[in-house]
């Protein structure tokens, strides 16, 4: 094969694999299994990493946690958790946002979160794809990651079938366990270029935020 020939195959197979995008969800692409929802709403979460979406642009990207109980009973649309969403932002001031969410399959770890006056099939998935009580870490999505990227595969950015969030346990962060999240989210084909850091220093004492709170009795859920 005379050398210029041989040049331009090379070429031709560099620019396929650079160029070429993830399929997208990946095959046999699935939520965690074993779920064990009691243990995994028993305490806060606190985001390490996470995905810019709708809901949430960048610059509310520092001291957040994220809190879930169950109800007593389903609301009006069948939601049977509260969620709760702190940030705490720079002026000093406090963001709160109170989603519902319905427990689709749970032994997957798989979700619909929305809002709580609204019907569920307006909601949007929230999938646990990894998940180690011990070890003190979970990554959530909004669903499957339909969209192709050059470094992998995505979900949207609007306000359902959106979002990726790294968790731990304890808002100090631990680069070896973020880490290995990550690597997790790599192994399932995600792009880990739409992860940006959320920034959990210099954020009011746990005491401060926790004393004399009750997240059900802090709002009213819609029941029947």
């Amino acid at each position: 094969m005379p050398l210029i020939t041989l040049l331009l195959v090379l070429v031709s197979h560099v620019l396929f694999l650079f160029g070429a995008e993830a399929k997208c969800p990946p095959e046999n692409f699935t939520s965690v299994d074993n779920f064990d929802l009691e243990k995994y709403i028993s305490k806060k979460w606190y985001v390490q990493q996470q995905m810019e979406c709708g809901l949430e642009p960048s610059d509310l990207f520092q001291c957040q946690y994220a809190e879930y109980k169950k109800m007593e009973k389903a609301n009006l649309w069948g939601f049977d958790i509260q969620g709760h969403d702190h940030i705490d932002m720079p002026d000093g001031s406090k963001k709160d946002l109170y989603p519902c969410a319905k427990v689709i399959d749970e032994s997957r770890g798989q979700w619909l979160v929305g809002e709580c006056f609204l019907p569920s099939i307006m909601s949007g998935p929230y999938w646990v794809l990894a998940y180690d009580e011990e070890a003190g870490y979970a990554a959530v999505s909004g669903g499957a990651p339909s969209i192709s990227f050059p470094g992998g595969c995505r979900v949207g950015t609007g306000h359902i079938k959106s979002g990726l969030w790294i968790f731990t346990r304890k808002p100090k962060r631990n680069e070896k366990i973020v880490n290995k999240v990550r690597s997790i989210l790599k192994a399932k084909g995600f792009d880990l270029s739409a992860l940006e850091d959320v920034d959990q220093t210099h954020c009011p004492t746990t005491t401060d935020v926790d004393e004399n709170y009750d997240l059900l009795n802090s709002i009213r859920p819609i029941t029947t």
